[in-house]
């Protein structure tokens, strides 16, 4: 679509926010990560209390399986928080604080049937459990572990990249504790 001006030169049209479309007003807390622009918003009742700078998983593109250092792409469930301090080797990645989302969801547990890596028992207790937005099964070859975290030291997205962890969106570790203290358990989260 183009614009014209007062002078009669076209002029491009604004670009489009790509959270618009998405927000969901019923929601008392909402999550929404634009994997594409690595920028993420939280919504409260369908008004932005805030938005981030985030990074996500090594691999470029949408998970797949377990291993491969995606984030995942689909609709998902606040399922568990957790503070520090954490133990173990990778204790320090995530920067006080877990937010973790029940991945895999009906899309992924379908995709998983598909290329026979699950069963549909498998899919219809995973979907089953996405909906009643509880921790999904994360032992089958579609993976799990998927969250949110801070990281083990300050990031730089135009120097590090913004491809962090193993999977999970990481967030600056000025950010991490505001965005644990807006989003509850049972909210819902869009990686687009």
């Amino acid at each position: 679509m183009l614009l014209l001006s007062w002078g009669g030169t076209p002029l491009p049209a604004p670009p489009e926010d790509p959270f618009a479309a998405r927000v969901d007003a019923s929601e008392e807390s909402l999550v929404l990560v634009d994997a594409g622009s690595f920028r993420m918003r939280v919504y409260a009742r369908g008004v932005m209390a805030r938005e981030y700078e985030i990074g996500l998983g090594q691999a470029p593109g949408a998970k797949e399986r377990r291993g491969d250092l995606r984030t995942p792409r689909g609709t998902y469930f606040v399922t568990a928080r957790s503070q520090g301090p954490f133990r173990g080797d990778y204790a320090a990645y995530f920067g006080g604080h877990w937010v973790a989302i029940n991945y895999p969801g009906p899309e992924d547990a379908e995709r998983g049937v598909k290329r026979g890596w699950i069963d549909t028992a498998t899919r219809d207790a995973i979907t089953s459990r996405w909906r009643a937005r509880q921790a999904t099964n994360s032992r089958t070859q579609l993976g799990g572990g998927i969250g949110f975290h801070g990281w083990a030291h300050e990031w730089n997205l135009e120097r590090d990249g913004g491809f962090l962890s193993w999977g999970c969106v990481v967030l600056h570790l000025a950010d991490i504790a505001d965005f644990y203290a807006r989003v509850p358990v049972g909210a819902k989260v869009v990686i687009f």
